[in-house]
């Protein structure tokens, strides 16, 4: 028994195709909100990049060469094209993710026209897609423009399933088979997933004349194990890589972190330890998965089920393999570390497929009596649909909270970063990735490109950047300044930016010398929201302005009476603007008998009365 698509009101319709892009476009107001336009992290081999084409000694070693595990070649190619024409704007590689991310979700909508029966039934099963693939769950793929390596495989994946159920000949599916799976093995480390998982699809939905069936597959295989071998010819593995074979000597451990992270994409914010709830909802979602496998296997004869299974099925290989990839390579680290925010762009796709594949295997089952036609379902989905809601809307504000703290994170790295030059002091080294350590050298060679916005600042005294805030609400207060028991600083205080609008960016802290001008010698980073759902909510406005810097007397080349200022930092303009109160340190010298020569410092306040800047 076929089941009947009835049609759908036109005002019911257009309301789920508005749910449908609802998720879209709060993932680019998402980016839009939190990004910052800053090279961080593993994006400076790119920074690399950049400056082999501007000395015109770029060549394909260099794109070809490896970082990390990857071999991005691809990806390398698009960043420099993208680069080259926005100045390196790294906002551009994020939208390019969010356009993958959408080509993703067109795609699977356009599988389901072949697999799933009824307009409404396809669009609110997007609906619930869209939910997970653009999740600010994984608020770290959508604020770093590297990510866009971490969306590649699965484009080119759901692509070729997309084109294998098209009208196009059988050649020109082969052929953009065997081209997207190149890109995606040289886009990712996890990309050669595309040649196994493609090709099943290829043979089950595809009219194949069973005498090519042999020869087709001998040939993919020896495209793939092509690709492969190029891609590790003259591979390295890197320095800081745990050992593989972890998992062989831990086996429980291994299955612990493969579960959590299948379900790490469904875990922040739901109240119970997330390692927790992670293992708990990735190992119910391998279980349906396994059952759904188990079905298709038993009913494999039946080919209106296979085809509109396998896709689905495969949809899903994409994420578990990619979690036994990721549990081999990085078991050593610990099972938190399964956890890791940028993996849900992997995980999360086991999710999707159980949207399909449940109400596939529900329908077949009904219809051929393995369930009693009676048999209400519908209560039993608006459970399971209401709990999934509830969950993502914790989950998505967990992911939020997460992003705005990162943002904070950026914005302190660019600051430093815009006054490399002038610090006494490198930025910490948790800011910088170890294999990276020109990237002092790197940053310069990049703002003589242009390609840093707003540029390095060079000049130590602040006056340069400074801004009149006479007119204006003030922008914050230097409130405390002591003494550590080590004889180290701690300042603090709060700071916003002009007419309050948001937090600053970051605080300068500058002392006056003998001319009066201030010279720059620390960075205090904003406070941001504090760890744990709750917490955060019941967090007050004001304590996101609030900063404080711890610093040393060698920050500050002399031993004269010193004002110490602070100024509230725009990363974006490169603009400072002074906060109300000054504090003095004062030298302080010892007795000869104790310690002849050295010098203490004591700490004066003077009234927060200063005098603006012009």
């Amino acid at each position: 028994m076929t089941p009947v698509a009835y049609p759908v009101p036109t005002a019911i319709r257009w309301l789920v195709v508005g749910l449908v892009m609802l998720p879209i476009g709060f993932a680019a107001l998402f980016i839009a909100t939190y990004s910052v336009d800053v090279p961080y992290n593993d994006e400076w081999a790119t920074a690399r990049l950049f400056v082999y084409l501007a000395e015109g000694s770029i060549s394909f070693t260099h794109l070809f060469a490896q970082q990390n595990e990857f071999r991005q070649f691809f990806p390398h190619l698009l960043f420099l094209a993208l680069g080259t024409i926005t100045r390196w704007n790294l906002r551009y590689e994020m939208l390019v993710s969010l356009l993958l991310a959408s080509l993703v979700s067109f795609n699977i909508y356009r599988i389901s026209r072949f697999t799933i029966i009824g307009t409404e039934k396809r669009l609110w099963l997007l609906v619930g897609t869209n939910l997970l693939i653009f999740s600010p769950v994984q608020y770290e793929s959508w604020l770093l423009g590297m990510q866009v390596v971490y969306f590649a495989p699965i484009a080119c994946l759901t692509t070729c399933l997309s084109v294998a159920y098209s009208g196009l000949s059988l050649r020109a599916k082969l052929a953009i088979g065997v081209l997207l799976s190149i890109v995606s093995t040289f886009s990712s480390a996890n990309g050669f997933l595309c040649w196994l998982l493609v090709l099943p699809v290829l043979l089950v939905v595809c009219d194949w004349r069973r005498p090519f069936i042999p020869i087709l597959i001998a040939g993919w295989m020896a495209l793939c194990l092509l690709s492969v071998s190029f891609y590790l010819y003259g591979y390295r593995t890197p320095d800081w890589h745990p050992s593989l074979t972890e998992s062989l000597g831990h086996p429980g451990r291994a299955l612990t972190y493969l579960v959590a992270f299948l379900g790490a994409p469904l875990a922040p914010g739901s109240g119970i330890p997330q390692l927790v709830a992670a293992t708990l909802i990735g190992t119910l979602a391998s279980i349906l998965f396994v059952g759904a496998c188990a079905y298709l296997w038993v009913g494999f004869g039946d080919r209106s089920l296979r085809r509109r299974m396998i896709v689905f099925i495969t949809i899903g290989a994409y994420s578990l393999g990619t979690g036994l990839m990721v549990m081999t390579a990085r078991l050593g680290f610990g099972i938190p570390q399964a956890l890791s925010p940028r993996y849900s762009t992997f995980s999360l796709y086991l999710l999707v497929s159980l949207i399909y594949l449940a109400p596939i295997v529900l329908e077949h089952a009904r219809a051929n009596g393995y369930l009693p036609t009676r048999m209400r379902t519908a209560p039993l989905a608006s459970a399971v649909v209401a709990a999934l809601l509830l969950i993502h809307g914790l989950t998505a504000t967990q992911g939020m909270l997460h992003a705005h703290t990162f943002r904070v994170h950026l914005r302190y790295f660019k600051a430093c970063l815009l006054f490399v030059n002038v610090l006494r002091s490198p930025p910490p080294a948790t800011l910088i990735p170890p294999s990276q350590g020109d990237l002092v050298t790197l940053a310069n060679a990049l703002n003589r490109l242009g390609y840093l916005r707003p540029g390095l600042i060079d000049g130590k005294r602040v006056e340069e950047i400074a801004m009149s805030t006479q007119h204006a609400r003030p922008a914050g207060a230097f409130e405390n300044l002591h003494k550590t028991p080590d004889g180290r600083f701690i300042a603090s205080g709060w700071a916003v930016l002009p007419e309050g609008r948001e937090p600053a960016h970051a605080v300068l802290l500058t002392y006056r010398d003998g001319s009066g001008e201030s010279s720059v010698f620390a960075i205090a980073s904003m406070v941001g929201v504090p760890h744990g759902l709750v917490r955060a909510l019941r967090q007050p406005a004001h304590d996101r302005t609030r900063w404080n810097r711890t610093f040393a007397q060698t920050d500050m080349p002399t031993t004269d009476p010193i004002h110490v200022d602070a100024w509230a930092f725009d990363t974006e303009s490169g603009k400072a603007f002074k906060l109300t109160g000054s504090h003095v340190v004062r030298p302080l010298r010892l007795p000869k008998l104790s310690l002849a020569g050295s010098t203490l410092f004591s700490v004066d306040v003077i009234n927060n009365q200063v005098s603006p800047q012009n």
